[in-house]
C-alpha cells in the first residue's frame, strides 16, 4: 500500500470504527429528509434498492393508473405529492414519501447507479443506541408504523392501494439481522445522539394513530434528519478523541482505562464541546469537526497499516470486541498501540516515512489539501451529508421554501446558515422531551438537557429571549407557571 492510500483506507469510506461494525458498509452522501423516510420504506417494507428506483418513471405514472387525469393532479399538480426538486437538481421530479409505494418511483438522488442507500446508516444509529439484542425489536416496531394499514387516513390508504397494484410484489417480512454491539450496556452519564434519537423514535412511533400520515411522516422525518446528522458528527468527535489517546499512548506511554474513554468519547458533546450551538452560525462549526475527523482518520489508518507492516496488526474492527464494551474494547486497542510502541518508528520507516506517527500524520493530511477542505473525497461526502439532512432545504423557487418545516438549520440567506430548529422539529422534541419525564412536568432546564443530549447547546438566554423562545412561544409549546421557579413549562402538542 502507497502512503498515499491511508488517506482512502479502510472500508471505502466508512470510519475506521463506526457504529457498531453492522453488515453493511456506511459511508454518508448527500440526501433530504424525504429521502430517507424513501429509503427506510424501500429496505424495511417493499425489499428493493435504491438503484431501482427512476424518477423518470414519475412523469408516466399517471398513464398507468385509472382515471389519469386526477392522478396527474395528484402526482405532479401544486398542491398534490409533489414535493420541490433541489436548487442542485435540473428539472427532476420528486414526490412526498407519504406511503411506502411512493418509494418505488420517488424519494431518491442523483444518478441511477451508485447511489448510497440511506437505510443503512439508519439502521447503525439504532443498533448503536439501543441495548443489545433490542435492535432488532425497534427496527420492527418502525417497520409496522412504516405500513398503511386501517387505522391510516383515507387518502392514504387510496394512494397505497392503486399504486400497490401497479406493482405487488414486496418483502415486508425481510429479515434484517444485526451484529452490532451495544455501544454502551450501561446508563451512566448522559446520552449520545444515537441513544437519544433511539429513545424519541419510540415516541414518535407512538404519535401515528394520533395524527394524519402527512403530519406523522412530517415528525418523523424531522426526527431522522436530526438524530442520523448529529450521530455522525458525534462519530466524528469519537474519532479524534481516539486518536489523541492512542498518541498519548505511543508518545507518553499513558494509557487509558475503559472509564475513562467512556468519560472522554461519551461526555462533552452536552456541554463544554458541543456539536452545534443555537443561534449561532453552523457552517463554521460543521466544518471544523469534519476536518479534525480527517486529520485523525488519516491518523488512525496510518497507525493500522504501521502496525500490520510491524508484525503487530490489530485483528478486528477498532471498538468491536465480542462481550465487552465499546469503551473497553477501544481501551484494548490503545493499549496494543502503546505495547507495541517501540515497533512503530521501523514500521513508518519502511513505507516511506520517516518521522514520529504524529509528524507522518501530519505531513499526509498536509498532502491532501482539497480533502481537508471538504471539496473531494469522503470528507465532501460527509459535509454535503449533513448540510442536506440538517439545514433547511434549498429549492428552486423561492416561493416553495416554507416547504421545509423539519430542519434543525435555517438558511437565513445563501451563506448564512443558522442553528434555528423548524416548527416540525421543535414540536418532536417538545413531545419527546415531555414523553420522557412521564407524569412529571417539563421545564425549559429538562428541554435544554434533551437538547444537549444531541449534542446540541442552548446559550444563556435563548430558551428565555432568543429565537427559539419566540418559536417554543409561537408555536404555542411553552406556558408560564410558578411552579417552574419563576421559569416556563413545556406544553405537550399531543
Amino acid at each position: 500500500m502507497a502512503l498515499e492510500e491511508f488517506v482512502a483506507a479502510p472500508g471505502g469510506g466508512s470510519h475506521p470504527f463506526y457504529e457498531g461494525s453492522v453488515l453493511w458498509p456506511v459511508a454518508p452522501e448527500w440526501t433530504t429528509g424525504e429521502v430517507l423516510i424513501g429509503a427506510a420504506y424501500r429496505k424495511l417494507i417493499l425489499g428493493i434498492s435504491e438503484t431501482t428506483v427512476d424518477r423518470d418513471r414519475i412523469q408516466t405514472l399517471p398513464k398507468d393508473l385509472p382515471q389519469g387525469q386526477p392522478w396527474e393532479d395528484l402526482l405532479l399538480g401544486p398542491g398534490g405529492l409533489s414535493s420541490p426538486a433541489l436548487g442542485r437538481e435540473q428539472k427532476q421530479s420528486q414526490l412526498m414519501p407519504l406511503v411506502p409505494e411512493i418509494a418505488r418511483y420517488a424519494c431518491v438522488l442523483g444518478r441511477l447507479r451508485g447511489r448510497w442507500d440511506p437505510s443503512n446508516l439508519l439502521l447503525t444509529t439504532i443498533a448503536a443506541g439501543v441495548p443489545a439484542g433490542a435492535a432488532d425489536e425497534l427496527m420492527g416496531r418502525l417497520r409496522d408504523a412504516l405500513l398503511v394499514e386501517t387505522g391510516d387516513d383515507l387518502v392514504a390508504r387510496f394512494i397505497e392501494s392503486e399504486l400497490a397494484s401497479l406493482d405487488p410484489k414486496r418483502d415486508a417480512s425481510a429479515s434484517l439481522s444485526f451484529r452490532a454491539p451495544a455501544w454502551r450496556t450501561r446508563n451512566a452519564g448522559p446520552r449520545v445522539p444515537s441513544e437519544r434519537f433511539a429513545e424519541d423514535l419510540e415516541y414518535v412511533i407512538s404519535l401515528k394513530s394520533e395524527l394524519t400520515r402527512r403530519q406523522w411522516t412530517v415528525l418523523l422525518e424531522a426526527l431522522l434528519r436530526l438524530g442520523l446528522a448529529t450521530h455522525m458528527l458525534w462519530l466524528c468527535r469519537l474519532n479524534v478523541c481516539i486518536w489523541k489517546l492512542v498518541i498519548d499512548a505511543v508518545e507518553e506511554a499513558r494509557v487509558p482505562t475503559a472509564e475513562s474513554i467512556e468519560q472522554l468519547g461519551w461526555t462533552g458533546h452536552d456541554s463544554n464541546d458541543p456539536l452545534l450551538e443555537l443561534g449561532r452560525d453552523a457552517n463554521a462549526a460543521i466544518k471544523n469537526r469534519i476536518q479534525s475527523y480527517v486529520q485523525a482518520r488519516i491518523g488512525l489508518n496510518l497507525l493500522l497499516h504501521a502496525l500490520d507492516a510491524a508484525g503487530c496488526g490489530w485483528p478486528t474492527l477498532i471498538g468491536e470486541s465480542a462481550g465487552e464494551t465499546p469503551s473497553a474494547a477501544l481501551a484494548a486497542f490503545v493499549r496494543h498501540v502503546g505495547d507495541n510502541a517501540a515497533a512503530l518508528p521501523g514500521a513508518l520507516r519502511s513505507v516511506g516515512a520517516n518521522a514520529s506517527l504524529r509528524l507522518a500524520a501530519n505531513t499526509l493530511t498536509d498532502s491532501n489539501p482539497r480533502l481537508l477542505s471538504q471539496v473531494t473525497g469522503f470528507a465532501k461526502n460527509l459535509l454535503e451529508f449533513i448540510r442536506y439532512t440538517l439545514i433547511q432545504m434549498q429549492t428552486q423557487k423561492d416561493e416553495q421554501k416554507a416547504y421545509d418545516q423539519g430542519y434543525l438549520v435555517y438558511r437565513k440567506s445563501r451563506v448564512t446558515h443558522i442553528v434555528q430548529p423548524g416548527p416540525a422539529t421543535l414540536i418532536m422534541l417538545v413531545h419527546a422531551c415531555c414523553r420522557a419525564l412521564g407524569e412529571a412536568p417539563a421545564s425549559l432546564d429538562d428541554f435544554k438537557l434533551h437538547l444537549a443530549h444531541y449534542g446540541l447547546r442552548a446559550p444563556a438566554g435563548e430558551l428565555q429571549l432568543g429565537q427559539t423562545s419566540r418559536d417554543l412561544e409561537r408555536l404555542g409549546l411553552v406556558v408560564d407557571s410558578p411552579d417552574a421557579g419563576g421559569g416556563r413549562l413545556l406544553v405537550d402538542p399531543f
